[in-house]
């Protein structure tokens, strides 16, 4: 007589995925589109569902199924693993791959021999509070209401577009001098003669992105007690940059906001594939096996052993190419003539690593480019590279702009792979305001203030500004 497949074995099998899935939907839930999250939710239940039929041919439906949903778990909980090794020796994938496949199937072993209905209505409980934790959570924030602009509008005349040009990782004149003996002056020197206000001895408040990005578009310091790279920290930081008063004081004066950026705004996605950070549906797949197998020993293999390959190539070179398309949407964009104002974010990916260009404009061999975060030589010429690239950028804009456009010209950080940490937040800032005596904009601005000194010349704002602090 045939054993009837107990009704939880589907329950738990495909409640993991959706559980996955879910839990990172309800994490990322401004960030993650509600179709990208159910593609990727199709795609694992798609993989459970032959992970079953193929261990069910071997141990029966019932162990078949805890040995698929065992699966699963290594797979999806891998990078969540890893994460809690931290930097010690254990993290080491040479150890890690091994000891972890060794484990699944240590398990598989074990559930072969004594797994049963009981493993199954442990799950089914486990998946069913956890799936409706989620549930909740994102009940909650779909039924939240969006935070309304309040700040009222001047009556002005016509208002200029905006464009807010962000150079990753561009180093201040103080850190060129100091770290670099470079002096950066002849560059700052042609950004005035283009009509910009330059403060040369700048500072960003963060010296990483994300929370640069956030205090910036905020006008003010996070609330944060450390500033590391946590899922926590991350969509902390996402959640203040998709939905800032930046934004919305510029729409409520009447801009329509464009996003060539790395980060998700509201009404605004980002356009281009993120190469600095994850974005959409990897948010929640980036801590899989596969995710961060390719993401730390994929460049490493094609590096090594199929430098000359196409694949190689193409790999190392996404962010030049993502720079040059949202160069072309930028410039796309000053052609257009509307009546409405634009205000435009364009994140350059440069000169921040991969380091691309000798100063002379030459390529740098793709050897060079995975492991050189530290090469000060390669970083320098680069930067060098760059200051001819967005001077001519920055003139094609203005020739192309109906009317005098106001352009800010910011770094989010500078070189951070050197000891001394005063000079990690020292950063480029450079503000083109057509008719403005620029009151206010001294040398030594810092980032938390850009955007209220920008928004007190356009629009009359009185706010207050913040004393500077770094972190």
């Amino acid at each position: 007589m045939t054993r009837r497949v107990s009704p939880l074995a589907p329950v738990v099998v495909f409640g993991l995925p959706l559980f996955f899935v879910g839990h990172g939907f309800a994490q990322y839930f401004r960030f993650v589109p509600a179709l990208s999250a159910a593609g990727l939710l199709l795609k694992y239940e798609l993989a459970a569902a032959l992970l079953w039929a193929l261990f069910s041919w071997r141990l029966g439906a019932i162990r078949g199924a805890l040995a698929a949903t065992a699966t699963l778990a290594f797979y999806f909980f891998f990078g969540a693993f890893r994460d809690a090794l931290g930097s010690t020796f254990l993290s080491r994938y040479s150890l890690q791959l091994p000891l972890w496949l060794g484990a699944w199937l240590l398990l598989l072993w074990w559930l072969r021999r004594r797994g049963g209905r009981s493993g199954l209505r442990y799950l089914a409980l486990l998946l069913g509070v956890l799936l409706l934790v989620d549930a909740v959570s994102i009940a909650r924030q779909a039924l939240r209401k969006p935070e309304l602009a309040a700040m009222p509008t001047p009556t002005v005349g016509g208002r200029p577009d905006v464009y807010f040009l962000l150079l990753d990782g561009y180093a201040g004149l103080d850190q060129l001098q100091a770290d670099f003996g470079f002096d950066n002056g002849p560059f700052l020197d042609s950004l005035r003669s283009l009509g910009f206000k330059v403060q040369p001895h700048s500072r960003s408040n963060y010296e990483d992105t994300p929370f640069s990005m956030a205090s910036l578009f905020q006008m003010d310091y996070l609330g944060l007690e450390r500033y590391n790279y946590t899922d926590a920290h991350l969509n902390y930081c996402y959640e203040r940059i998709y939905d800032n008063p930046v934004l919305r004081r510029f729409r409520s004066a009447g801009y329509r906001v464009f996003n060539h950026s790395i980060f998700d705004l509201k009404g605004a996605p980002a356009p281009i594939e993120n190469t600095l950070l994850v974005s959409g549906a990897s948010l929640i797949s980036s801590g899989t096996l596969g995710a961060r197998v390719y993401r730390d020993l994929y460049a490493n293999l094609l590096m090594t052993r199929f430098p000359q390959s196409a694949a190689n190539r193409r790999f190392q070179l996404r962010a030049l190419e993502l720079n040059e398309d949202i160069a072309r949407r930028t410039l796309d964009v000053a052609a257009q003539r509307t009546a409405e104002p634009r205000f435009v974010y364009t994140h350059f990916e440069m000169p921040h690593a991969p380091y691309y260009y000798k100063a002379n404009g030459t390529l740098n061999p793709l050897s060079t480019m995975p492991g050189s975060l530290d090469r000060k030589d390669l970083y320098l010429g680069y930067l060098q590279y760059c200051n001819r690239y967005i001077l001519r950028f920055i003139r094609s804009l203005q020739a192309r702009s109906a009317r005098p456009p106001v352009i800010l010209l910011l770094s989010d950080h500078g070189f951070r792979y050197v000891p001394d940490y005063r000079y990690h937040h020292s950063s480029l800032a450079a503000i083109s305001i057509p008719g403005s005596n620029y009151a206010g904009y001294t040398d030594t601005v810092s980032h938390v203030n850009q955007f209220p000194l920008l928004f007190h010349h356009l629009f009359g704002d009185s706010l207050v500004l913040k004393p500077h602090r770094s972190y």
